[in-house]
């Protein structure tokens, strides 16, 4: 059941005082879902905090952010992780690294050295403000990285009933014989020579924009690519031939991938943590005093009186339970983990954190003794991508021309969880046979895999949270307004789950909220 299907009484008077505060302290309701931050800045007075008490919950970004900042203004901040390492979702995987699936599955990455996989966070979007001032003021080295569709990479339908099914296609193939095609009909449509200045001046934008003729007929350009490429004097080349129209406007799904470039899903240029992502998380935590994170610690049990909040909590080794309090809490944990723990929020709360939905998504690390993609293909960076099943494969952008890489295959949520439900050794073999399907012969090259099923995931249990649009609407709001002495954090209580600027700007709200608090309770 999704939160659209549960009937909610209005926020009780409580929440309606504290929105009231928060408006009157400027702030906005989506900014405390995790809109853009005007200020893009976390950090609170120094000061502010001293003499406070906060326990966060969690290390991911959300957390490790809130209590970064909170240390910084003096707070006694103290951060339980039930996993045995920072960053949540912001996880990089090396040679050597292990992890157990629920279920039991073990996998030990064995990647050649200098090679990775992010499992989870990879890509950081230039308006990321928040994400790139912790990178500026920690020292974390960024750089480019290619996402989406470049024109060497390929597309494949595989669904059958098309002329073109099986047979690869660059991406530049189809992108300019859409463009081409498209505009030669807008010149028909213009009509000919002679009519209004602004058509005459759109058609021959039309024509330069599509490389048609002088008749308005598109048959192909540089762009598309060559069937024998020019060289020497004497070698002048010859262009490919476009695919027919009616094939291009019926190939299926992969249509829509030309649409992709340079869109909100695949903008240019993406930033990438250089050398893995968790460097970001590391640097969080790296700022905070010895001590203050406790990994390994299974949140069994929360409660809040009037002086406080009182956690119980599991050594995931020795198995001894633990008791913690402070005066307030920042819970991170995602939902799907929090519907399962023993908590008393307000019964709306509660049913707001049992309905959230998180998406399952399947990585699966391919690594190669040969770049083969770049040597044998002209491949460098970017996404092919395959319509059945939905799935992206990764070329990696860092390294170019080295010995060894490693290709990411990204299925997409139709199908993550049928790979989900196969051990290991079998999304590998899965993983392989799809790749072969744009790379034949891949498989000669093969070294190592690693997979991440995120449903399977200890402490995850899903990928990110996946709200409808009627339960962010209604629902959002009152889980940014808290509950009594708790707040809530991490990229699902944002307008932009699944990215770590989410997981920034909602424990940027938090931290203003915490501050409102501490007001009305001083």
């Amino acid at each position: 059941m999704n939160s659209d299907e549960l009937d909610r009484p209005d926020l009780s008077r409580r929440c309606l005082l504290l929105a009231a505060a928060i408006l009157a302290a400027g702030a906005r309701w989506p900014a405390l879902a995790g809109g853009t931050d005007e200020r893009n800045d976390g950090a609170l007075p120094p000061g502010s905090a001293q003499g406070r008490e906060v326990l966060v919950l969690g290390a991911g970004i959300a957390g490790l952010v809130t209590a970064y900042e909170l240390h910084r203004a003096g707070c006694r901040v103290r951060v339980l992780e039930a996993r045995e390492r920072v960053g949540g979702r912001c996880w990089t995987l090396r040679a050597g690294d292990r992890f157990t699936e629920m279920g039991g599955a073990e996998q030990v990455c064995t990647f050649a050295s200098g090679d990775y996989l992010n499992a989870g966070a990879n890509r950081i979007m230039t308006w990321h403000r928040g994400v790139l001032a912790y990178a500026r003021r920690l020292g974390v080295p960024l750089e480019l990285y290619e996402s989406g569709p470049l024109g060497q990479n390929w597309l494949l339908r595989r669904t059958p009933g098309h002329p073109l099914s099986g047979q690869r296609l660059r991406f530049r193939e189809l992108d300019r014989d859409e463009i081409g095609y498209a505009m030669q009909r807008l010149v028909e449509l213009l009509g000919p020579a002679g009519g209004a200045a602004d058509d005459q001046t759109l058609a021959a934008w039309a024509r330069r924009f599509g490389t048609l003729d002088q008749s308005g007929r598109y048959h192909g350009s540089p762009a598309r690519g060559y069937r024998v490429p020019p060289g020497a004097v004497d070698a002048p080349g010859e262009l490919s031939t476009p695919l027919p129209s009616a094939q291009v406007w019926s190939y299926g799904k992969l249509d829509a991938v030309p649409g992709w470039v340079n869109s909100a899903k695949f903008p240019t240029p993406v930033l990438t943590v250089t050398g893995g992502m968790d460097r970001l998380a590391l640097a969080l935590a790296g700022q905070l005093p010895a001590g203050t994170i406790q990994l390994g610690a299974e949140l069994v049990r929360l409660r809040q009186d009037g002086d406080g909040v009182r956690v119980s909590w599991r050594d995931a080794r020795s198995g001894e339970l633990h008791e913690e309090r402070a005066a307030q809490a920042v819970c991170t944990i995602p939902f799907s983990l929090l519907s399962r723990i023993d908590t008393d929020f307000d019964p709306i709360v509660q049913g707001i954190i049992a309905t959230l939905g998180y998406e399952s998504v399947v990585k699966i690390g391919l690594g190669f003794r040969r770049r083969f993609w770049e040597e044998d293909e002209q491949i460098f960076a970017g996404y092919s991508f395959i319509d059945d099943p939905e799935l992206f494969v990764a070329y990696p952008s860092v390294g170019l021309g080295t010995a060894t890489g490693v290709l990411t295959n990204y299925y997409g949520v139709r199908d993550s969880l049928r790979l989900a439900a196969l051990t290991p050794p079998e999304r590998q073999r899965a993983a392989l046979a799809d790749l072969a399907s744009l790379h034949p012969g891949a498989a000669a090259e093969f070294d190592s895999a690693v997979s991440v099923a995120w449903a399977r995931i200890p402490y995850s249990a899903g990928c990110f949270g996946a709200w409808t649009k009627n339960g962010r609407d209604r629902d959002l709001p009152r889980i940014a307004a808290g509950d009594r002495r708790v707040v809530f954090a991490g990229e699902h209580v944002s307008q932009i789950p699944a990215w770590m600027e989410g997981a920034v700007q909602s424990a940027h709200a938090g931290l203003r909220l915490l501050q409102l608090q501490w007001g009305a309770r001083s």
